[in-house]
């Protein structure tokens, strides 16, 4: 048997004792699964042993093996927890992305800089009558320092990619994988 029963909020006290007593007597004794849909809290201390908990936010449905009571403050400390994780989150990427601009302009100002040594290297070269070889000993500490700034960028952004995935899940529903097959 499947009883569902929304809202019963229309029940007097005598009726509520008779639908509170037939309920958990059906369950018992019929085997009967109960899907009860109230906003009475003792209602659902009563009846209630096990809570799926619909979360239209992220678009999951989460299973709670116990009752109402135990619900509201396990699931008030998983959103405590959850919020200082993304805080922590949003954090890190902050960092990451001010770190990613203070890069950025390192980088625009070590090119300049590469350009301007560059000519500079020509022009001594032709003048002091340096060599090639120094000109060249420059260019490539110029580049390198260059390439390690790139470098660093590339990894920020990777880290910006990754903050903004975890920031997004994926509907998960227990007992059903991810292929949708149920088990």
């Amino acid at each position: 048997e499947l009883l569902i029963v929304d809202e019963p909020s229309f029940l007097d006290d005598a009726s509520t004792k008779w639908f509170v007593t037939r309920t958990l007597q059906a369950s018992k004794t019929d085997n009967a699964i109960v899907l009860l849909i109230s906003h009475k809290e003792t209602l659902l201390d009563t009846l209630c042993d096990t809570i799926l908990y619909i979360n239209s936010g992220n678009q999951t449905l989460t299973t709670y093996h116990c009752g109402y009571s135990i619900f509201r403050s396990t699931h008030a400390e998983q959103v405590q927890t959850a919020t200082k994780t993304i805080a922590g989150t949003e954090k890190k990427h902050q960092s990451a992305e001010k770190s990613l601009k203070q890069l950025q302009s390192q980088l625009k100002g070590r090119e300049r800089n590469l350009k301007a040594t560059t000519t500079q290297n020509a022009d001594q070269r032709f003048i002091k009558g340096k060599n090639k070889e120094a000109k060249q000993k420059a260019d490539r500490s110029a580049a390198s320092k260059l390439k390690q700034t790139k470098k660093q960028i590339q990894d920020l952004e990777e880290t910006r990619k990754q903050a903004r995935t975890e920031r997004v899940k994926a509907l998960h529903i227990d007992g059903i994988p991810v292929d949708g097959n149920v088990v």
